[in-house]
Order: structure tokens, then C-alpha cells, then sequence
């Protein structure tokens, strides 16, 4: 729009101020060949000097230019003027105008009975540029007026087009970052308000298709259990002891399993919008889990910072990963090991070390998340996918005294 603009007011501007530094000129010219016209007539009926050296003193306190006659006799009234080629023509009885060093001469010829006078005006270029700047200045004016007016304008119309465009990609950012249930109010025009409601159509159907496959996967869940049961009881049944303990002892893992899947598909879809304070939710699992601790006599570390930290998941989601990551400890340590829990702020991101002292990770396998010691590792699949979904990420390793150590790091929203 500007340099559309631009060139529109320039190919105007250019000729009209061009034909504006004419007018003074003309105007001026025009002034002093009226002038010397009125002089010339004054001069051939007035026939005494004195009264013609008066009315050109006179006519030059009018005018505000220097007036002269060259009289045939070949003296002057007024101001001397040299002799110029324009002067000679005039004595001949041509008018015309001659440009000369500082502006024009105005020659005008005045025919007596004893030869012929020249009445000579000489305008300067002072007069002949008078008022061109000041015209010239606003036109500039009125040029970059028309430019900001077509840019505001514009500006308002783009923004009708812009800001709907933009609400569209927030919204669709909202939708990458798991918010499904975030949309977009249809505005604009008629092709953006149509992409609007069919973004929203999508988000519809996204959000149906995933209700739909955690009710498909917790309903086969179900219908799992009545082969386990029956597994059981055929385990039970065993007459060799240990074959039933080792059966039992596999059945009860894929119960787990089972009810690891079955939380994960009830799990509900966290919004990005969540958050909890971490401090709270380790302090309260670990509560929880102190009284299994105190009966297999383990000793349990918890070191927190004394405010608040506030991290993007929910306290429900944190909640599961926590019991996922500290139920692993009591599944793969012996009685009596003890563990600790660590939380505090790193490169501004929240930070939870869980470190035991057992026999630590025995495999690549086990950092991937899939434990080489018989467990499905569903568990930590499903700590993984929590601290993912929160733009956060876990971390499995040794701790300082040779056993595992699982890290869990989240962003920090606001820390107290």
C-alpha cells in the first residue's frame, strides 16, 4: 500500500508542482507588462520630463521594482541599465521579455513623434520564485497525509484479514500442546470464518476419536480379567507347588499389567492449562507410602525446598507417575533398602530425583523404560508419557550409591 500510494501521489505531485512554480512567475510577468503598458501611454501623452522622471519614481515605489525609460534622445528616467541586446530590439518596436543575470526584463517600446522609448521592469528571481517553497512544502504535506491515511487504512482493513489468521494459529498451537479443548471463535472474512469452523469440526472429532479409543481399550481391559481369573485358578489348582507359585507369580504380573492399562486408558487428557505445586504432591505421596516403608523398616530421605513449586501437569497426573516411580522402588529392592527423595530447581526447570540403593539398573532395557527383571514396564510408560504430555522428561540413571535413580524434570510456571 505504500509504494502503491507513493507512486499514485508522486505521478500526481510531480506535475502540479511543477505547474505551481509557473503561477509566480506568470503572476509577475504579468504584473509588469501591465505596468510598463499603462507607462508607455502615460509617456506619449505627458510630454514634460519632470512629470515623467515622477510618475517612474512613482511607479517604481509601487511596484517594488526597479523601473526605467530609455527616451530617444538616449537618456534615462529612473535607474541606469546597461545596454543589452533585448534593448536594441525594443528600440526597434518589438516588447518582449529578456532574461538577464538575477531575473527577466519586461520591454515594452513607446513610439513619440521623435523616435522610440523603451519602458524597461525588471523583475529579480525573488519575486519570480515567491511563494514556490512554501506551495512546494504543502504539497509534500498533503502528499505524505494521502500515504499515512492509505497505510492507516490499510492497516484497519488488513487486520480484519490478520487477526482472525492469527486466532486460528493459536488455537491450532492450543491443539499441538494437547488443549482439546480449545477453539476458535470464526470471524473475518467468509473463506477464514469457514476455516475457523472446520478447525473446530477437527478438534471435534479428535477429541471423539480419543474418548472413543480409551473406552475401546479399558473396555478389552475388562474382558481381560476373566481369563486371568481363570488363569489363577488353574494355578491354584497345580498339584507341583512350585510350578503353581511360578504360574501365580506370572498371572499376578499380568494383572498388574492389566490395571496399569486400564488406569492409563481412564487416565483423563490433561490440558496444558494444569499445574500443581510439586512440593505438595511429593509430600503427600510420600506420606503415603511411608507406612509400607516403616513395615519393610526402610529408611526414607526427603529433602524439599520450603515454597511452593509450580509445574504445568496436574496433581492427579503427578500423582500416578510419582506412585508408579516410588512403587518400583518396593518392587525391585529388597526389605530394609533404603531411598530418598530430592526435589529443587535446575536451569529453571523443577527437578525430582528418586534414588535408591539397590542393585540399580541392569541393562540398556531398563533405561528405555522396559525392565530386564520381569517387569513390563508400563509403569514408567506411563511416568514417560505424563512428564512428556507436560513438556517436561524423565530420566533414568544411577544414583550416587550405585542403585537407580529415576529424575523427573518439569517446567517451572512460578516458584514463591
Amino acid at each position: 500500500m505504500v509504494a502503491t500510494t507513493s507512486l499514485v501521489v508522486l505521478s500526481l505531485l510531480i506535475p502540479l508542482g511543477k505547474a505551481v512554480s509557473t503561477i509566480p512567475r506568470d503572476r509577475a510577468i504579468s504584473e509588469a507588462q501591465l505596468t510598463s503598458q499603462s507607462l508607455v501611454q502615460a509617456i506619449v501623452a505627458v510630454r514634460d520630463r519632470s512629470r515623467l522622471e515622477t510618475l517612474v519614481e512613482q511607479t517604481s515605489d509601487l511596484n517594488g521594482r526597479s523601473v526605467s525609460v530609455l527616451l530617444p534622445d538616449g537618456s534615462t528616467l529612473g535607474p541606469a541599465f546597461p545596454s543589452t541586446p533585448g534593448v536594441a530590439r525594443a528600440r526597434g518596436g518589438l516588447a518582449l521579455i529578456s532574461r538577464i543575470h538575477g531575473g527577466v526584463e519586461v520591454l515594452t517600446p513607446a513610439v513619440l513623434e521623435n523616435g522610440t522609448a523603451v519602458v524597461r521592469i525588471e523583475v529579480p528571481d525573488s519575486v519570480l520564485r515567491r511563494g514556490v517553497l512554501s506551495a512546494w512544502a504543502v504539497l509534500a504535506g498533503l502528499g505524505g497525509l494521502l500515504i499515512l491515511l492509505a497505510v492507516a487504512v490499510a492497516d484497519r482493513l488488513a487486520r480484519t484479514i490478520v487477526k482472525p489468521i492469527d486466532a486460528l494459529a493459536a488455537t491450532t498451537r492450543a491443539l499441538e500442546r494437547g488443549q482439546l479443548d480449545a477453539r476458535v471463535e470464526p470471524a473475518g472474512p467468509a473463506e477464514v470464518r469457514e476455516v475457523g469452523y472446520t478447525l473446530n469440526l477437527l478438534a471435534d472429532r479428535i477429541g471423539d476419536l480419543l474418548i472413543s479409543e480409551r473406552e475401546a481399550v479399558a473396555d478389552l481391559s475388562h474382558r481381560l480379567r476373566t481369563p486371568i481369573t481363570a488363569l489363577r485358578l488353574d494355578a491354584e489348582g497345580l498339584s507341583d507347588p512350585v510350578e503353581a507359585h511360578r504360574i501365580a507369580s506370572d498371572v499376578d504380573e499380568l494383572t498388574k499389567a492389566v490395571d496399569n492399562l486400564i488406569r492409563t486408558a481412564r487416565q483423563p487428557m490433561q490440558s496444558a492449562a494444569s499445574s500443581c505445586d510439586l512440593v505438595a504432591v511429593v509430600r503427600e505421596r510420600t506420606f503415603f507410602w511411608k507406612a509400607l516403608a516403616d513395615e519393610q523398616e526402610r529408611h526414607v530421605r526427603v529433602r524439599l525446598p520450603d515454597g511452593p513449586l509450580w509445574v504445568g501437569v496436574s496433581g492427579d497426573a503427578l500423582a500416578v507417575a510419582l506412585d508408579a516411580l516410588i512403587g518400583n522402588v518396593f518392587a525391585h529392592t529388597d526389605d530394609g533398602i533404603p531411598f530418598a527423595l530430592h526435589v529443587q530447581v535446575r536451569n529453571d526447570r523443577a527437578v525430582l530425583d528418586i534414588d535408591d540403593s539397590g542393585p540399580g539398573l541392569r541393562s540398556d532395557s531398563d533405561v528405555r523404560g522396559v525392565s530386564s527383571s520381569g517387569s513390563t514396564g508400563l509403569g514408567l510408560s506411563i511416568v514417560r508419557s505424563t512428564m512428556e504430555n507436560a513438556g517436561g522428561r524423565l530420566v533414568l540413571g544411577r544414583s550416587p550409591s550405585g542403585g537407580a535413580r529415576a529424575s523427573i524434570e518439569l517446567t517451572l510456571i512460578r516458584q514463591r
